[in-house]
């Protein structure tokens, strides 16, 4: 075998399809479901399910279609209509397990809540941050106005509360998402899902994302998979992509339910035609295994780069192993050596790997041997036993012998 096929050979190795979640998207090996962007090593979440935290950090994954839909272009209109049958079966199962009031712990919070002050000090807060910009106010009085805006020009927490306490349920998801987050007042995750539980049996989409949020990570309440997984459905199948993309996590894992990577997909399909970027992600790893739904890896190729086009940096490393060993897609080291390069730009370590090897080579990139070394060198300053071996062989000429 030739120098040249060995490192290709290597390079490969780096990003072998697994099975196993990678917890690191930065750092580790591209292998299982894609994380949230805002979600680290330190999550302990397999699944890549979107915390409370990577909502407040920044916001959940931004939903920023391409200039055509990629995902509709991919996948096909027609994939659209046979996905509708998924939505009527999860309503099914949502039905069997109903939360009502009296069944919900956060419900039960009632009587609790009502026996503490609620009093604060009035704190002005801007229609702006009490509403999601992607989620209009359902606090609607009359044509184009919203309940605060109407009664109250500059609402305080005490007018919120008024309407909350009548049935609106826009400002009981705006009291919610005043606690969770501290605005104004002191963070209160018991007092926050009380509101959102109020809100979601109204069907407010955004709370029965955060209450599914809130039971997932036991934040205020008592950890209650089961209810994460129904107020996620229930989200779902009111159209929220990234409740869509979290139920296709947490079947795709097998995360408290049996492992189902024919349902994972569907509800990736769901979560990809709204431009979720993390689902183009992870169901092009399942085109790419042929898990769940047929192998086809120049739609997973496809895919990828949909998601790569968003930044995510596990997918141009995915797209650039591909295209650097013609897997599936027509081979070309120039576009691979590309998308390396970006994966490297935004932290990655396994393509910071890949891009000194493709240097040290001259394999779509001109060949630069001190340019070699620095990409070494910076994925070995990440842990990166590989790139250490490498660099050591480089210093001693031992790579010539490879």
């Amino acid at each position: 075998m030739s120098s040249i096929a060995k490192l290709l050979a290597k390079i490969s190795g780096l990003f072998k399809t697994g099975d196993s979640p990678s917890n690191d998207p930065e750092n580790g090996s591209p292998d299982g479901p894609s994380l949230p962007e805002a979600q680290t090593s330190s999550s302990g979440n397999p699944a890549g399910i979107i915390l409370p935290e990577s909502l407040l950090n920044g916001g959940p994954p931004k939903i920023i279609p391409l200039k055509r839909n990629a995902a509709e272009e991919i996948l096909g209109k027609e994939t659209i209509e046979e996905e509708d049958s998924l939505e009527e079966e999860a309503a099914r199962e949502a039905a069997e397990e109903e939360l009502t009031e009296s069944e919900s712990p956060a419900g039960e919070l009632a009587g609790e809540l009502e026996k503490d002050s609620l009093e604060k000090p009035p704190v002005a807060i801007s229609q702006s941050r009490a509403f999601p910009p992607d989620s209009p106010p359902a606090l609607t009085l009359e044509p184009g106005a919203s309940a605060e805006s109407s009664v109250f020009p500059n609402p305080t927490i005490a007018d919120l509360q008024k309407l909350a306490e009548q049935g609106y349920s826009g400002a009981q998801f705006s009291l919610g998402l005043i606690y969770h987050e501290g605005l104004g007042v002191a963070k209160d995750k018991k007092k926050a899902a009380f509101w959102f539980h109020k809100a979601a049996i109204q069907e407010d989409v955004v709370s029965q994302f955060y209450l599914g949020l809130i039971y997932n990570a036991g934040d205020g309440i008592p950890k209650d998979k089961r209810l994460a997984i129904e107020w996620y459905k229930k989200a779902a199948i009111n159209g929220l992509a990234n409740a869509q993309f979290n139920l296709g996590a947490i079947y795709h894992e097998g995360v408290d339910v049996p492992r189902d990577t024919t349902k994972a997909a569907k509800w990736y399909k769901k979560a990809s035609y709204k431009g979720q970027p993390k689902a183009l992600m992870n169901l092009a790893l399942l085109y790419q295994k042929g898990d769940g739904v047929p192998q086809d890896k120049p739609k997973a190729a496809k895919l990828f780069e949909a998601a790569a086009y968003h930044n995510d940096p596990v997918a141009q490393c995915k797209l650039a192993a591909m295209r650097l060993e013609g897997d599936g897609v027509p081979k070309d080291p120039e576009e691979a050596a590309h998308w390396f390069r970006k994966a490297a730009d935004l932290g990655n370590r396994p393509a910071k790997h890949s891009l000194g090897l493709l240097y040290l080579m001259g394999v779509g990139v001109e060949k630069n041997v001190l340019e070699a070394q620095n990409w070494l060198r910076a994925a070995a300053d990440e842990g990166d036993p590989g790139a250490r071996e490498m660099l050591d062989k480089i210093s001693t000429g031992a790579f010539l012998d490879l």
